[in-house]
């Protein structure tokens, strides 16, 4: 059985770049704060199909002057496939260990290409492990889902 993914087209829908700029000559970034999260999506008629929507965060600091540095909000959304003869436990962790991949290696390059043209310099995100951030956002959906059973549990009954 064939279980390879495809990316069929990608696009961003939010792209914010904000650079702060230091107030002395010499201000170094000494910490890249990082957040990623997905949500992933099935066709309804087609099972092998997937939309991935990547959502990364950054924020640059430094310890003399922490606002310096760069603050990007990205959205970046995929569209796969998977062929039809692939079982769907694998597509389920294909999609989201190497849609992360492939989507943030893509907006690596556009965040390259961007920030290239900034007075600061051309940013790179940092290396990602996939299957630790796949790990991490699961577990934080999980805890999600869970807390929110629980609080329904706990509404008092309405009549």
């Amino acid at each position: 059985m064939n279980t390879q993914l495809q990316l069929e087209d990608y696009y961003l829908t939010k792209l914010h770049i904000d650079w702060r700029a230091p107030s002395k000559a010499e201000v170094r970034v000494d910490e890249i704060q990082t957040g990623i999260d997905y949500d992933v999506a099935v066709h309804t008629k087609e099972k092998n199909r997937y939309k991935l929507d990547l959502r990364i965060r950054l924020t640059e600091m430094g310890k003399e002057e922490k606002d310096v540095g760069y603050v990007v909000a990205a959205d970046i959304v995929g569209l796969f496939s998977f062929p039809e003869d692939s079982d769907k436990s694998t597509r389920e962790k294909l999609i989201r260990i190497n849609g992360v991949s492939i989507l943030y290696s893509t907006f690596r390059g556009i965040l390259g290409g961007m920030t290239g043209m900034f007075r600061g310099r051309r940013l790179a995100l940092p290396t990602i492990m996939p299957n630790e951030v796949v790990q991490r956002v699961e577990e934080n959906k999980q805890a999600q889902r869970a807390a929110k059973r629980e609080a329904q549990v706990a509404e008092p009954a309405k009549n």
